[in-house]
């Protein structure tokens, strides 16, 4: 065969082998988008609006937040290492939020069990579950489609008072409500340093493509 034949072939090849892994990936991301949006669904059915009748008109309080009931029953039964339900309403920001053995699981193992590259959110494997660290991080990776921690970006640039920004950590016997204060692109060196004063929680991303950046966003317990 002819080596310009045989290039010709190889290169064909190549070009199947790239169509195959982008389809793969486009796939797992698709399936990962699914399961969360399925989840989300789970979430909501079981929201409840506070309302109080003004007479003229109904007041409804803002905060988008699943109440007590049989949806922690059945999300710990999927995934016994649940521990919440992570709210950013400002952001549309809404996941069950995990905590496992290790800082890795969850890096590429979605909620439900599955490989994934979306993986999970998940706390610090060191932190106590039961987030009563002065510091508790809480992983996600910064998905390009904005779902995940892919949002947490916007609030570099918000025109919103920081202070009015809320987050929400409910887990069924408890509500945990959280201020932000800050958010910042830093070193990853740096972050080893961070202490607190007062009960906080950083959500905890990539930065881009810089592999030494991360972006922390921090929310202070308004307890």
């Amino acid at each position: 065969m002819r080596p310009d034949k045989i290039a010709e072939i190889l290169f064909y090849i190549v070009i199947g082998i790239c169509i195959l892994s982008v389809g793969k990936e486009i796939y797992r991301r698709a399936m990962a988008i699914g399961e969360y949006d399925r989840l989300g669904e789970l979430i909501e059915r079981d929201d409840h609006d506070i309302t109080e009748d003004s007479g003229e008109e109904e007041i409804q309080a803002d905060r988008d937040l699943p109440d007590k009931g049989d949806i922690y029953v059945t999300l710990g039964r999927i995934n016994p290492e649940f521990v919440g339900i992570l709210s950013i309403p400002e952001l549309d920001l809404r996941y069950p939020v995990v905590q496992g053995t290790d800082n890795e699981k969850y890096l590429s193992t979605t909620f439900e069990g599955k490989e994934n590259p979306a993986g999970c959110i998940f706390i610090d494997c060191e932190n106590s579950r039961d987030l009563s660290d002065n510091v508790t991080f809480i992983y996600g990776h910064n998905m390009k489609d904005g779902t995940m921690f892919g949002s947490l970006k916007k609030l570099l640039k918000t025109d919103t008072g920081k202070n009015e920004i809320r987050a929400y950590i409910h887990t069924g016997d408890k509500e945990y409500e959280y201020s932000l204060t800050d958010v910042k692109v830093v070193d990853v060196d740096s972050i080893k340093n961070i202490r607190s004063k007062q009960r906080e929680i950083i959500l905890y991303t990539c930065w881009s493509n810089e592999h030494d950046k991360r972006l922390l966003t921090t929310f202070r317990s308004c307890l």
